[in-house]
């Protein structure tokens, strides 16, 4: 727990700190193994009584957790954000919440800071190991013996871990927050329990500090970039399973009396410190806040274990049906209807100049395709449904956010295609990095290169996070956008390639909104831009050498109007809708600006020619 917390807090201190659950996720194993084999062993193991105990101990500090967050957030939240608040609230009580964090962004994403309760995913996983543990192993006592019992929790585990390595790589964010990547882990612990090794006084002294050891390693070695959990999570898995396997009670972990403490309250602790790393990250608040935000974390959990925790909840019930009775269900009802009401009120917060800006400050989605896709998104047109299409716009989300910038030009005469989806980069290759949507990127890229080289557009508009290219594929993800360029210029009359815009640390459209809210929130956008200037440079000098007269390349003096970039447009509002891509107004006053410029003017003379 406390290297989970630091980490959370300043990543930099313990890199690897994040594994701190992976040691959690194998102690629970252990315990649960242990609870449910004793209740077996003694023919009193009540299932019933089982969930209702976890429930019992879980939930009321969690629901006085996401109460608190929705009181707080009615004041203090944007109404778009309060109601994202509402739907993970209901997810994190329903132990659904690590569904919703994978379907969303990364767990490392700057966004995911602003999330307030992302750290429930680990609960929910937990939970549902709980639900469905117990149900495996008395279905093959049932059938088996306890010794088949036994055998299966070890072979789910070996299975588990070559499943984990495997899916790693394949599939990232769902092996992050799904249990079938985190099995393994639990059933570790349980085959801890089944499995005990007997060592002298000497070899638990040893295989404790070996133990200890990996866990210590993995937290100062392993960092964020690394897959996880992966193969990589053996080495604070088995550091744990070890240290537990040493059975040491006289050992400093189990004598020390702060250490024991804070195992006490740890549960607590993990719920509260997050939303304060959120607090500190919305409000900018600088490292200086870290280490109050860290006691108060310690604070907040004690009070909690102390007056929720600690609370004595019935714990029998005779059947299932009489568990309506039981106070954790009633609060997980309370709190998930509660929640309902917050996401379909559109009327919670009634300050009219939010209002009137949260209906303003937009990125939507026209022609971009993010997920679900059909062949008939590769004609989808911008302008004019009825003309002859003149132009084509290529490339990823941040070429999707020209949408606006594009309609505005043409108008209702001119007609462009748009074929944009995320993360997919401006390049030739059908097999080679394709972003989110690895099929609907290559059929792209296949359509783009027929009709380009079939001379069926005019203009070919490039555009994308070229930073973005830069950090996932090095120099190849730039030379790739070059060979795209290359390769439009040949067959189309002109090519505008578009800088990227200025980029930022928070998401800009919430610190806008946030400061009709309340005069906390601070009002800097802080900008996190070097690389993308560089990136941006790089690009228009290697277009400079192709010396093409038809590849035009649009800089941010362009799109800005001038060359300081501001942050909002003549009408005070932001360019940036998060950290990077256009709001639909931004996108339409940079083509205003657009029209200013001596790109305009040979583009105008080209569709009119």
């Amino acid at each position: 727990m406390v290297a989970v917390v630091l980490f959370h807090f300043k990543p930099n201190w313990v890199p690897g700190g994040f594994a701190g659950v992976d040691v959690f996720f194998v102690i629970s194993g252990y315990l649960m193994t242990q609870i449910i084999f004793r209740g077996i062993g003694q023919n009193d193991f009540s299932l019933l009584g089982f969930y209702v105990a976890r429930a019992n101990r879980i939930v009321p500090p969690l629901a006085v957790l996401c109460f608190v967050l929705l009181v707080l957030g009615g004041f203090y939240l944007t109404p778009l954000d309060y109601k994202t608040l509402a739907e993970h609230v209901a997810a994190s009580i329903n132990f659904l919440s690590n569904f919703i964090y994978w379907s969303e962004a990364g767990y490392f994403d700057a966004e995911s800071r602003e999330k307030w309760l992302l750290h429930t995913w680990s609960l929910s996983v937990e939970w549902q190991f709980y639900l469905l543990y117990p149900l495996l192993l008395l279905a093959v006592r049932k059938c088996l013996s306890d010794r088949a019992m036994k055998t299966i929790v070890l072979l789910v585990t070996v299975a588990g871990f070559v499943f984990c390595a495997l899916a790693t790589y394949r599939w990232p964010s769902a092996s992050y927050y799904l249990l079938p990547a985190r099995v393994w882990e639990l059933t570790l612990g349980g085959a801890a329990y089944l499995y005990p090794i007997t060592f002298t006084t000497r070899g638990k002294k040893l295989a404790e500090g070996l133990g200890l050891l990996l866990i210590a390693v993995s937290y100062a070695l392993i960092s964020e970039d690394s897959y996880w959990p992966g193969y990589w999570a053996v080495f604070p898995v088995l550091g744990t399973f070890l240290v537990i396997q040493a059975r040491r009670q006289t050992s400093f972990l189990a004598t020390n009396i702060v250490l024991r403490r804070l195992g006490n309250w740890s549960y607590s602790i993990y719920l509260w410190h997050w939303p304060l790393v959120v607090v500190i990250y919305s409000f900018q608040l600088g490292d200086a806040y870290i280490v109050a935000g860290i006691l108060l974390s310690l604070g907040l959990g004690f009070l909690s274990h102390r007056y929720i925790e600690r609370i004595q909840f019935k714990k029998h019930f005779s059947s299932f049906i009489s568990c309506i009775r039981c106070k954790p269900a009633q609060i997980i009802v309370g709190v998930t209807i509660l929640s309902a009401v917050i996401m379909a009120n559109d009327n919670l917060n009634r300050n009219p100049d939010l209002l009137k800006y949260s209906d303003t400050v937009k990125h939507q989605l026209y022609c971009h395709v993010d997920s679900n896709y059909s062949v008939e998104d590769l004609d989808c047109r911008l302008g004019s449904e009825a003309a002859k299409p003149v132009g084509l716009l290529w490339g990823d989300s941040f070429a999707g956010a020209l949408d606006p910038f594009v309609m505005n030009l043409v108008g209702d005469s001119n007609s462009f295609i748009s074929r944009t989806t995320s993360r997919c980069i401006p390049a030739l290759s059908e097999s080679e990095m394709l972003g989110a949507l690895p099929d609907y990127c290559s059929l792209v890229r296949k359509q783009n290169k027929a009709d380009i080289a079939a001379k069926d557009f005019d203009v070919v508009f490039l555009a994308g996070r070229w930073d973005g290219m830069y950090q996932s594929y090095g120099t190849e993800g730039v030379a790739a956008g070059i060979d795209a360029i290359q390769y439009s210029a040949q067959y189309a009359k002109a090519v505008y390639v578009f800088a990227q815009p200025v980029f930022y640390k928070h998401k800009v459209a919430n610190i806008f909104l946030r400061t009709a809210i309340s005069s906390l929130y601070p009002h800097q956008y802080e900008r996190d831009d070097e690389l993308a200037q560089t990136v941006n440079q790089q690009l228009q000098t290697a277009i400079s050498e192709l010396k093409l007269n038809n590849v035009h390349y649009v800089d941010r003096d362009a799109l800005y109007g001038s060359n300081d970039h501001p942050d909002l447009t003549p009408d005070g509002l932001p360019y940036i809708y998060d950290r990077g891509h256009l709001t639909d107004v931004g996108s339409i006053q940079a083509s205003e600006n657009f029209k200013r410029t001596g790109h305009y003017q040979s583009l105008m003379s080209l569709l009119l020619d």
